[in-house]
């Protein structure tokens, strides 16, 4: 379960980039949860 997850949270907002936010989840790419931030990236910029 996920209570919240700060990348995401950042990127919605504004403040950061969906490049930088998959750079984020890249730093931790072999948890499940890197490769969450990294799925939200993606999908944030193929809405785009």
């Amino acid at each position: 379960m996920r209570i919240a997850c700060i990348e995401e949270v950042a990127l919605r907002m504004g403040f950061i980039d969906a490049h930088a936010c998959h750079a984020l989840g890249g730093r931790q790419a072999n948890s499940r949860y890197g490769q969450y931030v990294m799925f939200i990236a993606k999908e944030f910029t193929a809405r785009l």
